[in-house]
């Protein structure tokens, strides 16, 4: 019996270190981010970067409407999540969206490979989530993306989480794309 308790006690231990403290999980301790045009929810451990459009550098398309970031750093980096938000001009679907950008936003890295892509309905929006590793430049460190596209009538969200590529299990972070519910009105092409 004293075996049993000590192997399944020793068990335990080994798993919470191989999850780590932010484990995000949906049942995790989360917090919400609401405003006009979306709500998503990311753990109550990470820290959310007010006006982000600010501090982080321009993206090509689109503004950046929300940021948030790990307070722990793994392997020198903070896990981070961030949405775009482009208008459109025609009508599209979010599984549409998503393909045709997820193939020309490959050339604008310096390294890619594509390690899953999983079709998924989020926000009552059929979509994939792609999984993928990258770098900028020869310089930059590989990070692991989780990425997807949202189209709520003419407004598309980009939503990419980065954590570290050393990240054994990425598809347990994908709880965070879920999360993500769009307010701007109208329905989807």
């Amino acid at each position: 019996m004293f075996k049993k308790i000590f192997t399944i006690l020793i068990l335990l231990s080994l798993s919470s270190c191989f999850w780590g403290d932010d484990v995000v999980s949906s049942d995790s301790l989360e917090t919400s981010f609401d405003n006009s045009d979306f709500s998503m929810t990311i753990p109550s451990s990470w820290e959310i970067l007010e006006n982000a459009n600010e501090v982080l550098p321009t993206p090509a398309n689109g503004e950046i409407v929300f940021d948030a970031k790990s307070t722990k750093q793994y392997n020198n980096f903070y896990r981070n999540i961030l949405v775009l938000k482009q208008e459109i001009t025609s009508s599209i679907s979010s599984l549409d969206f998503t393909i045709w950008n997820q193939i020309s936003s490959s050339k604008e890295y310096f390294y890619t490979k594509l390690l899953s892509e999983k079709n998924v309905i989020i926000d009552s929006k059929k979509t994939k989530i792609y999984a993928f590793d990258a770098r900028y430049s020869d310089s930059t460190p590989i990070v692991k993306f989780l990425q997807t596209w949202i189209v709520c009538n003419k407004t598309a969200f980009l939503i990419t989480l980065a954590i570290e590529s050393t990240n054994p299990n990425s598809e347990r972070y994908e709880w965070l794309l879920w999360s993500f519910k769009c307010k701007v009105d109208g329905n989807e092409a």
